[in-house]
């Protein structure tokens, strides 16, 4: 737990563009936008949660109430948000070393970047541990700066006095040369809600939450993970023959998820060169959040196939990487070849290499069978 951190959630806007909805009970998924911020720092450990209510503010304290969440009415909510962001700071006590600022309305942010907030804090502090330092945190994805940013309660003071233009964002921009920017594997920290097209276009986001999209799955292997070169060139081929194939495979009337396909395309090899590193990427990935793609990506190595089953994608990603040595398609002998020779007088471990080559070859009979066509037709 971080005792001593706080968040404060916005929520006491009007939702003037909304048509009518009032933003902090749309729900999204089986929780309303509020539910999901209060959750967002729950599952990272943030137990210590200020919400700031406004505009039908009767509406929001009973749920609150059942959630044991405390609260505090802005009652010149109509001034705008920095209005709510000085009603949260008023509250602060003297424990707090820091707090987020998130409003309501920024929902689908993932807690594994509440995670990396707090771990980059906790870095800054314990590699100056004499320092008098008070760091401001954004979360950047991309090159491109998001919510909630963490700010040290060194400036709460500041910020309440502050009479500048831009509220909350001008007084950060006055103090940029203590900003550090965490890179996170998260798009959603740029995802805010303002209009009814903004909500659909979030209720189809959040269809695919469990998901990470391309560009999320890039920053993983080359931020978080630092994944080598070659690594990477490999699963970025992995994951277009793996889409080239469940592409054929949907058209023959299969029901596969391409985007499960393509991430775990990407991330099958993320923890490569450690001990049994399909496991362990397996075990980061539903760390993360990613239950689905995390099974596919344990499979790639050695799997069960249902024949009863249509082919799955565990089958298709685990088929793409035996096709390949490193980025150059191969046959699956090939790919085999080397170590069946490295392992020939170990009977234990040459009889798993010859039972993953035996379940590509089946793999690979599966899909010809379902899509009617030779796979060396298709390449």
């Amino acid at each position: 737990m971080n005792e001593n951190i706080r968040a404060i959630i916005l929520s006491a806007g009007t939702s003037s563009r909304m048509g009518g909805d009032f933003k902090p009970l749309l729900p999204l998924g089986r929780m309303t936008l509020l539910e999901r911020g209060i959750s967002l720092f729950q599952s990272a450990g943030i137990s210590d949660i200020q919400v700031v209510v406004g505009h039908r503010h009767e509406e929001l304290i009973p749920l609150l109430r059942q959630k044991e969440i405390p609260w505090i009415v802005n009652h010149h909510y109509a001034d705008g948000m920095f209005s709510s962001v000085l009603a949260g700071i008023s509250s602060m006590e003297a424990v707090n070393e820091a707090f987020f600022i998130l409003p309501v309305d920024i929902p689908l942010i993932r807690p594994q970047t509440v995670i990396d907030l707090l771990a980059a804090y906790q870095e800054i502090f314990a590699s100056n541990p004499s320092a008098d330092l008070r760091p401001i945190l954004y979360p950047n994805f991309m090159g491109k700066r998001g919510h909630p940013p963490l700010i040290s309660s060194a400036y709460a003071r500041a910020i309440t006095h502050w009479s500048g233009d831009g509220g909350l964002r001008g007084f950060l921009q006055g103090h940029e040369s203590l900003a550090t920017d965490v890179a996170v594997a998260d798009e959603c920290i740029l995802l805010d809600l303002d209009t009814p097209a903004d909500y659909r276009k979030l209720k189809t986001r959040y269809a695919q939450y469990d998901i990470p999209t391309e560009q999320e799955c890039m920053t993983l292997m080359t931020v978080k993970f630092a994944v080598p070169e070659p690594i990477l060139r490999h699963c970025q081929a992995v994951a277009c023959l793996s889409l080239h194939l469940a592409e054929e495979l949907n058209r023959a009337g299969g029901r596969l998820s391409l985007e499960l396909i393509q991430a775990a395309g990407l991330l099958h090899d993320l923890a490569k060169g450690k001990s049994g590193h399909a496991t362990v990427g397996a075990n980061i990935l539903k760390d993360m959040g990613y239950p689905e793609v995390a099974e596919v990506v344990e499979s790639h190595m050695d799997i069960t196939i249902c024949d009863a089953d249509p082919v799955s994608a565990n089958e298709v990603v685990y088929l793409a990487d035996k096709l390949l040595l490193g980025t150059k398609q191969v046959p699956i002998e090939t790919r085999f070849a080397e170590k069946m020779r490295q392992y020939a007088h170990d009977l234990e471990i040459r009889a798993a290499i010859e039972l993953r080559q035996a379940n590509a070859f089946k793999i690979r009979q599966r899909i010809e069978k379902a899509v009617d066509k030779s796979l060396g037709v298709l390449f």
